[in-house]
């Protein structure tokens, strides 16, 4: 659980899109925080949970997405205010 940020860190191992989004159990995106393309080296990316408009979001299980080329990853977090 997480209050009132968390930080991911992403490593790319070449130079590649890299898409970090957030949805809801339902599959709604709430917010896109990264939507780049980006040399390889270490990132870090935080999330306050804010939509996009930066409203504070419910106490919840939200789901993390990560794309860098062909390689997804989803991580539920939990948000608690």
């Amino acid at each position: 659980p997480f209050n009132p940020s968390t930080t991911i860190e992403i490593q790319l191992a070449e130079t590649n899109n890299l898409i970090v989004s957030i949805f809801d159990v339902t599959g709604r995106l709430i917010n896109t925080l990264v939507n780049n393309k980006l040399e390889a080296g270490l990132y870090s990316v935080e999330w306050y949970g804010k939509d996009q408009n930066g409203r504070l979001l419910p106490t919840g299980v939200y789901i993390m997405k990560v794309v860098s080329g062909k390689n997804n990853h989803n991580q539920k977090i939990a948000f608690v205010k």
